[in-house]
């Protein structure tokens, strides 16, 4: 089915439209005109077959009448010698010749037909007789007596009239049969037909629009190196050219946006050390005492430095994550466990600072993964909840296994993500509503990054939603990366 279906390649997508509609409609027009003229076939059949019984229904009725007529005519003739009863016989002898012959016309059995001939022959043959002698009551009784027979075999022939009119009611009882048969048994040919017509026409017709669907969205989500590639009508195959051109354009953009960041972040990073150095040596006081005033402004110094290293730091992890998803990351045995603690075990300082309380529940799970990307990962999401927890609130990082996979989670008590910025949170550099207190503001990138780490691993993380409890991020690994659970 799918090479019939790659071979028909019309030139535009209402063209392909206008064939499918045309190629599911013929089979069932088909299907109307064979039915149309089976009907008007049986019709004409009934119609000529009652015409024909009722005729001869009514022929029968004739002979019976006509035979008594011309036997009361010769009675009264014998008995009043009136010859205008003579000429009553003749009108009747011809009327019942003509009545046989009509019939004869109308009747397709051989029986009934030689029955006919024979009733004829004797009538004509008593006519002769009768004729051709002077009637008197001696000498034609016999001849008259014959009368009663041909009026028996009249009447055998009206019943058996009858008969034939129960017997095409039953024909055409089972000619409406068959018609009907024939009917359901088209139908059930042409159901089937026209569904499998309407099947491969939707497949034609959904086939490129799904391509297109696919391929937009590829797009939106960033998803720029598959091709694309879109089959179908020309017009489609066209837009999808053009969608492919749009998507080397976009990659061009790409590579040349993360060059730049390359460039730039590389170029700030030593003037930038030389900073963040000068301003500790400052605080530190080895070139001299410092006033309070200067003591201030070499904190600003310092914690502008701090955020600059950090926004740098970031944008070069963001720069390389989608050459980290394009190929394969590096693979080495790791403690999922005692990463999430020793990450946590950094963050300490800052946490006691705050007064928040850091709490790690993990299983001993050791898994095939790149060290620094689930690193970054950790630490991005640890990093986020020590930010926008409350003074004196609680940390939880949780990593187990469930039916689901590996699955690692962080939550806070901080104020939430609002669910209007729900569907950008992971976004690069998108910064919600709600900003954490603090001298240093976030970069928009760590979600961004912790996202981009767990897809190139085969996972996924998302928020789980759990109103009054601060923010809940659940990452979730494939298990089949599991090598180990013991310690």
């Amino acid at each position: 089915m799918m090479p019939v279906i790659r071979s028909i390649r019309p030139r535009s997508f209402l063209t392909l439209v206008l064939i499918g509609f045309i190629a599911v409609a013929l089979p069932l027009l088909a299907a109307i005109l064979v039915a149309s003229l089976q009907v008007d076939r049986l019709a004409r059949q009934s119609e000529d077959a009652v015409y024909r019984t009722v005729q001869l229904t009514h022929g029968g009725r004739s002979l019976v009448d006509q035979l008594t007529s011309m036997e009361r005519s010769v009675r009264q003739y014998l008995v009043l010698k009136d010859e205008s009863r003579l000429t009553a016989y003749d009108a009747s002898h011809a009327e019942f010749q003509g009545t046989v012959t009509y019939m004869l016309a109308l009747q397709d059995d051989d029986g009934r037909r030689r029955e006919l001939q024979e009733l004829a022959e004797r009538e004509r043959h008593l006519f002769e007789t009768l004729r051709g002698q002077e009637l008197d009551p001696g000498r034609s009784d016999e001849a008259v007596a014959e009368f009663a027979q041909l009026a028996d075999l009249a009447r055998r022939i009206l019943a058996e009239a009858n008969a034939v009119v129960g017997h095409q009611v039953d024909v055409m009882r089972e000619m409406a049969g068959q018609a009907q048969s024939f009917l359901v048994w088209q139908a059930l040919g042409v159901v089937p037909l026209v569904a499998v017509l309407a099947v491969v026409f939707l497949t034609l017709i959904a086939r490129p629009l799904g391509q297109l669907e696919q391929a937009i969205r590829r797009l939106g989500d960033g998803e720029l190196y598959e091709s694309v590639r879109v089959g179908g009508p020309r017009d489609l195959e066209t837009l999808g050219q053009r969608l492919e051109w749009l998507r080397v354009r976009l990659l061009e953009l790409e590579e040349e946006k993360k060059s730049f960041l390359r460039h730039v972040s590389h170029e700030l990073k030593t003037p930038l050390t030389a900073v963040r150095e000068g301003a500790e040596l400052l605080a530190d006081q080895v070139v001299g005492p410092l006033s309070p005033q200067q003591r201030e402004v070499t904190d600003i110094l310092h914690n502008n430095a701090l955020r600059l290293q950090k926004l740098i730091e970031d944008l070069l992890a963001f720069s390389r994550l989608p050459e980290v998803r394009a190929s394969e990351v590096r693979r080495e045995p790791v403690r999922l466990d005692r990463l999430a603690e020793s990450v946590v075990a950094d963050h300490r300082v800052g946490a006691l600072a705050r007064g928040l309380r850091m709490r790690v529940s993990a299983q001993a799970l050791t898994l095939e993964g790149d060290r620094a990307r689930l690193r970054a990962l950790i630490d991005n999401l640890v990093s986020n909840a020590v930010k926008y927890s409350p003074k004196g609130g609680r940390v939880d990082v949780r990593v187990g296994e469930d039916q689901d996979g590996v699955f690692l989670e962080v939550q806070d008590q901080g104020p939430g993500i609002p669910a209007q910025d729900r569907p950008r949170v992971f976004d690069a550099f998108y910064q919600g509503r709600v900003q954490p207190g603090g001298p240093v503001r976030g970069t928009g990138l760590g979600l961004a990054i912790a996202r981009e780490c767990a897809i190139a691993h085969g996972g996924e993380i998302r928020i789980i939603d759990e109103p009054g409890s601060g923010t809940h991020f659940r990452v979730t690994l494939p298990s089949a990366r599991v090598t180990s659970r013991a310690p």
